[in-house]
């Protein structure tokens, strides 16, 4: 049965020294994982996420920064059949007064067997659980490392079972969330890669947020089933350096990436000294979602 577990899983494979997923530092520079890097660091994952008590159709709450660590864990999760559910962290909190009445609702409504979170938190750890019934409230995510190289099999279900979910923007009312289906899903990454004509030699860039659905499945989604490189960027290093993404695109011999249209108006603002010695000649398209294009 063809499942979000088993895109990702077969996305994994190939050549071992390709790149995969990469972050990108301040300097730019791109510090790459190959295939096989990431297959390991994956499956040190999916062990320790075990051990935690995380097993099929469970939901896993993450509170955590979009950096390679939240991607790799929320990559795990997916790849064990877990319900990934991720939440704005605590560093955009001053812009979203309303962040831990978000984070305890999301827990009441979908219960998580697991909840990572970030340290900033901790105070919010009790009422947490207490809102999860339950929910175990990991505060310390260990840093990524490399295990065996053979992943889990990827579990069995039928294609209208939940793959994931994702809470809504919360812009007029309080956040929802919505269920995705394994069908669903997979209907929308092979959507997005028959339109964007995505093949071998394609290479992308993200800055947006995880819990977005820009981050996560337009990209992170999309690019790992894909066997697409992905580098990151945090939405921090963007906003306090827009002139960084170009620089990261270049670097990383990109060929596509997304922005939703606020992003693009950051970058034009760059100034020449900041672009100097920036060539995005590789660069084949650049792509906007869920708003006019201005």
């Amino acid at each position: 049965m063809d499942t979000l577990a088993s895109r990702l899983r077969a996305g994994l494979q190939g050549a071992e020294d390709t790149p995969a997923l990469g972050a990108v530092g301040d300097d730019a520079a791109v510090r790459w994982l190959s295939r096989v890097a990431l297959r390991r660091r994956l499956a040190a994952r999916c062990a320790w996420l075990r051990h935690q008590g995380l097993g099929r159709g469970d939901v896993c709450l993450l509170a955590l920064p979009s950096t390679l660590d939240c991607a790799e864990l929320t990559l795990a999760a997916y790849l064990l059949g877990a319900v990934p559910l991720l939440v704005a962290p605590p560093l955009i909190q001053g812009t979203h007064s309303g962040l831990r009445q978000v984070l305890l609702g999301a827990a009441r409504r979908a219960r998580p067997r697991l909840a990572l979170c970030d340290p900033s938190l901790a105070v919010d750890a009790g009422a947490l659980r207490r809102a999860g019934r339950g929910t175990r409230v990991v505060l310390e995510v260990p840093a990524g490392e490399e295990g065996e190289a053979k992943l889990p099999d990827a579990p069995q279900a039928a294609p209208e079972e939940i793959a994931g979910m994702q809470l809504t923007s919360g812009t007029t009312r309080a956040p929802r969330i919505c269920v995705w289906s394994h069908r669903g899903v997979l209907a929308a990454l092979d959507g997005m890669a028959a339109a964007m004509a995505l093949g071998e030699g394609d290479v992308c860039v993200n800055w947006t947020p995880l819990y977005h659905d820009m981050g996560l499945v337009n990209n992170l989604l999309l690019c790992v089933a894909r066997g697409v490189p992905l580098a990151m960027m945090t939405p921090q290093q963007f906003v306090k350096r827009p002139a960084l993404w170009p620089r990261a695109l270049a670097a990383a011999g990109a060929t596509v990436s997304w922005s939703p249209n606020f992003g693009f108006a950051l970058a034009a603002r760059a100034t020449e000294r900041e672009l100097a010695g920036v060539r995005l000649d590789r660069v084949r398209a650049l792509y906007n979602a869920a708003e006019r294009i201005h």
